[in-house]
């Protein structure tokens, strides 16, 4: 969330992100409304992508591409 409010503050469309672990949301705590990886969307503007870059928690390779709807 933090990368993503920098990007609309800056005005960069685009972005990638390396990150040591998923995403909240990806694995833990999927039954919460609000967790980063259901909401990184809906706060993007229309337009913005911003691929993050992870491992699972059995070290597993993770990707995943978040497109704007704001």
């Amino acid at each position: 969330m933090k990368l993503a409010a920098i990007m609309i503050d800056t005005r960069q469309t685009e972005a990638e992100l390396a990150i040591n672990y998923t995403p909240c949301g990806v694995e833990q705590q999927r039954a919460m409304l609000d967790v980063c990886h259901r909401v990184l969307e809906e706060f993007l503007p229309i337009g913005y992508t911003l691929i993050v870059y992870g491992t699972t928690q059995s070290n597993e390779p993770f990707r995943h591409t978040y497109r704007g709807r704001a």
